[in-house]
C-alpha cells in the first residue's frame, strides 16, 4: 500500500480521470446533434485537454480523495483501531440520544391524543 502513489501510478489515474470526462463531455455534445463520437476521430490530446477543463470541481474532489487515502494509508494498526472504537462510541451515543428524544416526543403525542380520546 506504501507504493500506491508513485508518479507512474499517479499519473496514469489522472490520464484516465481526465480521458473518462473528456469522452463523455464530447460524447454528449455528439450524440445531441446525432453523430457518433468515431465520426470525427478526436485525438486523445483533445480529449485529455476537454476533459481538464471541463471538470475543475471534480478534479478537486478527486486530488481530496488521493491526499485523504495517502493519509489513511500512513496509519499503524493501532492508531485505526483507536479510531474506530472512538467513532464506534459516538455513534452509539448519539443513536442512543436519538432513541431517547423521539421516544419523548412519541409519548407525549401518545398521551395528548390518549387524554384527548377520554373526554
Amino acid at each position: 500500500m506504501k507504493n500506491i502513489f508513485s508518479w507512474s501510478v499517479l499519473l496514469s489515474m489522472f490520464t484516465i480521470f481526465f480521458y473518462w470526462f473528456g469522452y463523455w463531455y464530447i460524447q454528449g455534445y455528439t450524440s445531441y446533434f446525432g453523430y457518433d463520437i468515431e465520426f470525427y476521430d478526436i485525438p486523445i490530446q483533445y480529449i485529455l485537454i476537454s476533459g481538464f477543463l471541463k471538470s475543475p470541481t471534480e478534479t478537486i474532489i478527486f486530488v481530496v480523495i488521493l491526499i485523504i487515502l495517502s493519509l489513511l494509508s500512513q496509519f499503524t494498526r493501532n492508531q485505526k483501531k483507536y479510531f474506530f472504537h472512538r467513532f464506534s462510541e459516538v455513534f452509539v451515543y448519539t443513536c442512543f440520544f436519538v432513541y431517547l428524544s423521539i421516544e419523548k416526543i412519541i409519548s407525549k403525542i401518545f398521551n395528548y391524543t390518549h387524554t384527548n380520546a377520554k373526554k
